[in-house]
């Protein structure tokens, strides 16, 4: 049976009759005019106008069947098989999902992959039989339907599918796969219209039930040809005023040639370019540094100088927030002007913050020589043993710390048990490491334990990630405590040691922060004291406490939170997107802080956070580095690793041009009519006229 998928095209089928037409009215009328003279030559032509005519019916069959053959050019007619079989039957319930996730706006030929992936879905709207039940998810962070449950309305499908709009969200389409299945139930066919970037499709585990079958259609066959700016690193995370800071942006070349790309920095009144050399399918690393002026909010971009296939990723953003001085209270009974002594070392590494009288403060106290306002003057306080605290000493830090200052304690020695003891009964236990410290291990004097599994995706070790040869690796501790993990941790272990022994643990206490540091920076027990890394790790440690748990980056589609150091007053915030739109939030209360949990934004960019009108914070959304990756997955090989030997579904390719309706496309061979027929006149008429 022959169908047509655009049948208001044959209104067109009434132009046969031009060419007759146009014949019939140009044709020359002759007048009768009897000469004897020229008898016997109109008899010798006579067999002339018998060819005449024959050329004339050919010259218009041609252009006839040309003119018939482009409407249905048009048409786009098409064989529908008879004789249903029961899976073409299950076939009137149909899914169709249709990627869209960022990569899907790579634009190649001038369309983008998302635009041709709506196009085939119309065209196998078009095709389906009527009262056939159709739903189609748009897929990004989550599966979207255009309408709530499987529908026959076609037109309002075809409606909502010209309005849909791709996303910048990362998405798992496996998971999208999963939910036609379940919208279908027992029977019917799904379609997914794809990319197969391989990030998207990673440990994919479709199980189609038994009775759906499953239509793979990759578009854009094309390799991806991207550049984009994958990572940035800010250094130090929270700077002082007048404290130098580093942007440390990673680019990654998508493409099969080297590049040479330029990248600009725009941060405030700051702009900077820098040239980065890139190599095939390679990623490379580029350096910003400027100095921080005054406290406060601030935001910027790094982006690459030119726009490539998919524009999105082409540009990061970051935000900064400049403090100024912050009072660090190391507390330790030893000589801080002992050079054998850890509070030497530990002053010192905090030095480099006082180059201006708006620098990270170091203030050394023994443990008698402390009260309450000396406690309440600081905002993060270090505890090196041997110390003893008072007991009321002992809880006035607490509630300072469970309010929201930082403390970093160290164990070291026989003293570390006593001060733990102090700390655990002044919080009521609250205040507590996540392990349980156990025999004293010393090494000979040339020998020193390494830290391991050090955590670099979480604060303070994210600063040494991109560091060359990961320098924390390189550290030598001779002295420890061997550890035990408690059950009941709720904190997390940064570093170990080989024996898994904690090296350094953080916990939470109220809206405050504890790091246990379970090392020595003595000179005769570590390699720490003379090494460049303790002043880089103490400070990251201090930009840790005012944290805050966030780094105010988002992700597209994904919700996200961000710890507020808010203090006084009512909070009511509204974030507001670069374009003026104000996205949904909830203020949840954490003792002098306030966490704030915001909706999935759709776009990356700035987002400011303002009560009553004033700026509190800034925040970005960047786009997930998984989609800037160019490399695809085949379609046949994603079928190998996801078909059921069991299952009766069947799954087919693109190339394969499998539909549940088994439909012959004819368009084809109506185009390549219209050619011939075209091509059959202009040979007769140039054969004609040599005769």
């Amino acid at each position: 049976m022959i169908r047509f998928t655009n049948s208001v095209f044959l209104w067109g089928a009434a132009a046969v009759a031009l060419p007759v037409l146009i014949h019939l009215l140009t044709r020359r009328r002759s007048r009768l005019i009897e000469f004897p003279a020229v008898r016997y030559l109109r008899e010798a032509a006579a067999g002339r106008q018998a060819l005449h005519r024959l050329r004339t019916a050919l010259v218009l069959g041609f252009r006839c069947l040309a003119i018939a053959a482009l409407v249905l050019l048009f048409t786009r007619p098409f064989i529908k098989a008879g004789g249903l079989t029961d899976e073409a039957q299950a076939g009137r319930r149909i899914a169709v999902v249709i990627d869209a996730t960022l990569s899907m706006q790579q634009v190649i030929g001038g369309v983008s992959l998302f635009d041709r992936a709506k196009t085939e879905t119309a065209d196998l709207l078009r095709g389906l039989p009527a009262g056939t039940e159709v739903v189609i998810l748009i897929a990004g962070a989550r599966s979207n339907p255009l309408l709530p449950s499987l529908s026959a309305n076609i037109p309002a499908l075809h409606r909502r599918l010209a309005q849909a709009a791709p996303t910048m969200a990362h998405g798992f389409l496996a998971d999208a796969a999963a939910d036609a299945f379940r919208r279908l139930g027992d029977a019917g066919s799904v379609y997914i219209f794809s990319d197969f970037q391989h990030t998207s499709w990673h440990g994919a585990a479709i199980s189609p039930p038994e009775g759906i079958s499953v239509y793979f259609r990759p578009v854009g066959d094309q390799p991806a040809d991207n550049l984009a700016v994958t990572q940035l690193a800010v250094s130090p995370s929270f700077p002082v005023v007048n404290e130098p800071v580093t942007v440390e942006a990673t680019v990654l070349n998508g493409t099969d040639k080297p590049l040479q790309e330029n990248l600009l920095l725009k941060f405030g009144e700051e702009a900077q370019r820098k040239r980065v050399r890139l190599d095939p399918f390679e990623t490379g690393e580029v350096r910003f540094h400027f100095t921080m002026r005054k406290t406060g909010q601030f935001a910027g971009s790094v982006k690459l100088a030119r726009n490539d296939s998919l524009e999105a990723d082409n540009c990061r953003y970051f935000s900064i927030e400049a403090r100024a001085a912050s009072t660090v209270l190391i507390v330790s009974d030893q000589n801080p002007q002992d050079t054998a002594a850890a509070p030497y070392y530990l002053s010192a590494a905090v030095s480099p913050f006082n180059q201006s009288t708006s620098g990270t403060q170091a203030v050394c106290r023994h443990s008698q020589d402390l009260d309450a306002d000396i406690i309440d003057a600081a905002q993060i306080f270090v505890l090196y043993p041997p110390a003893s605290l008072a007991p009321e000493t002992a809880a006035l830090m607490f509630h300072r710390v469970a309010g929201g200052a930082g403390l970093l304690t160290f164990l070291d020695g026989s003293s570390s048990s006593g001060l733990l003891n102090t700390m655990q009964a002044a919080s009521d236990g609250r205040m507590a490491p996540p392990f349980k410290p156990g025999p004293y291990l010393e090494t000979g004097p040339n020998g020193g334990h390494a830290w391991v599994d050090i955590q670099y995706g979480q604060n303070p070790m994210k600063a040494f990630k991109q560091t060359a040869n990961r320098g924390l690796e390189k550290v030598r501790i001779k002295q420890y405590f061997q550890t035990t993990p408690v059950e009941s941790d709720s904190g997390s272990v940064l570093a170990r040691y080989a024996d898994g022994s904690s090296a350094l643990a953080a916990t939470s206490v109220g809206s405050g922060r504890v790091l246990w540091a379970n090392f020595s920076i003595r000179p005769d027990r570590s390699n720490l004291a003379a090494s460049p890394l303790l002043p880089a790790l103490i400070h990251e440690c201090i930009a840790f406490f005012g944290d805050g748990g966030s780094d105010n980056e988002g992700r597209p589609g994904r919700s996200w939170e961000v710890v507020l150091p808010w203090k006084g007053g009512d909070l009511t915030p509204r974030v507001v997107a670069e374009d003026g739109r104000v996205i949904e939030s909830q203020a949840i209360s954490l003792g002098d802080r306030r966490k704030l949990t915001i909706a999935p934004p759709e776009k990356a960019g700035f987002y400011e956070i303002r009560n009553d009108g004033g700026l509190i914070a800034r925040a970005v959304v960047n786009i997930d580095s998984r989609e800037s990756d160019p490399r695809r997955l085949a379609a046949e090989n994603l079928l190998e690793s996801i078909v059921a030997t069991e299952s009766r579904s069947r799954v087919a390719t693109n190339s394969e041009r499998a539909t549940e309706d088994t439909q012959a496309q004819l368009w084809h061979w109506a185009g390549l009519g219209a050619a011939i027929f075209l091509l059959a006149e202009m040979l007769l008429l140039a054969f004609w006229r040599r005769l």
